[in-house]
């Protein structure tokens, strides 16, 4: 597998992060043949989905959709080469939805003092992906597409267990099929599955800064001998990354708190799990088909 963190945007979030208290950034690349494709949207609040689509004649189509609001991610890359006799090159697209915010607890018998609090994501989408015989059996052609869904939180006077100053949570999958392969296999997080739980450490009184992220990443690599095919690859996280909820808020030594106060800089709660909305869940069924094969984690 080949794991990746943030491609774009980080550097511009954490510095405008600085002066606003919640904040957004998403937007994606696309490129097809000789074209090229960039747009992404920034400030407190989102604007509206961010849709786009690449179309050559006779050659392929790439296309994308990046959403977002406080609790919700939505990223897609559609890629497609339809000419066998005018095979694809290097193509590629990517879609990021990102958000962050901050919250607190209060409680007066507890403020300045350490908690906890357990917290996951659903991740609801499908990848599909055809790749005609010329391009699946060559040792010269290359498909991978990645998805992976962050929560960083980053509370003053807190770490990590290996002392580093954000503690995160990370989920990822990953659809590949590598020069010298004739398999297309999907490797790691489950698709439409509340993700592994994580404990995250705070400070009761005290601002809880989160930064939540969804990316989508497709490439394809025929550059080396120009094979003949055709591909069709939709990898649709459309259907959202959801806030799981805080679950378990406890004290410092681990016994369950009821009855703190709380409130969010974008009015978000993050006490609770963000609901799909009607259209998305229409399609939380989608099947990872084609010529996916899962492997066990």
């Amino acid at each position: 597998m080949k794991y990746r963190w943030p491609l774009v945007g980080a550097l511009a979030l954490t510095a405008s992060f600085a002066n606003a208290q919640h904040w957004v950034e998403y937007g994606m690349n696309l490129s097809l043949g000789d074209t090229y494709y960039e747009h992404y949207e920034q400030g407190p609040e989102p604007v509206g989905a961010i849709t786009h689509e690449q179309v050559i004649d006779g050659y392929g189509r790439v296309a994308g959709v990046a959403n977002v609001g406080f609790g919700v991610n939505k990223a897609r890359i559609d890629l497609s080469g339809t000419n066998p006799d005018n095979p694809l090159g290097f193509e590629y697209g990517f879609a990021s939805s990102r958000y962050q915010d901050s919250f607190q607890f209060d409680k007066a018998d507890l403020n300045g003092t350490h908690g906890f609090f357990d917290a996951t994501l659903y991740v609801a989408g499908s990848g599909t992906t055809f790749l005609s015989d010329g391009y699946r059996t060559s040792p010269d052609t290359q498909f991978d597409a990645f998805w992976h869904a962050v929560i960083n939180v980053t509370v003053d006077g807190v770490t990590d267990i290996n002392g580093n100053p954000v503690q995160s949570a990370y989920y990822a999958g990953e659809w590949s099929k590598d020069f010298d392969s004739t398999t297309l296999d999907y490797f790691g997080d489950e698709l439409n599955v509340y993700q592994r739980t994580v404990t995250f450490e705070f400070i009761y009184g005290q601002s809880i800064f989160m930064d939540n992220f969804l990316q989508v990443d497709t490439m394809f690599d025929n550059q080396l001998s120009g094979v003949g095919g055709t591909l069709d690859s939709v990898i649709d996280l459309g259907n959202s990354s959801y806030w799981g909820g805080i679950r378990n808020l406890r004290d410092s030594q681990g016994n369950l708190v009821n009855g703190a106060g709380y409130s969010s800089s974008s009015g978000f709660d993050y006490r609770n799990t963000a609901v799909p909305e009607p259209a998305s869940m229409a399609v939380l069924g989608f099947a990872i088909a084609g010529l996916i094969r899962k492997r066990r984690k």
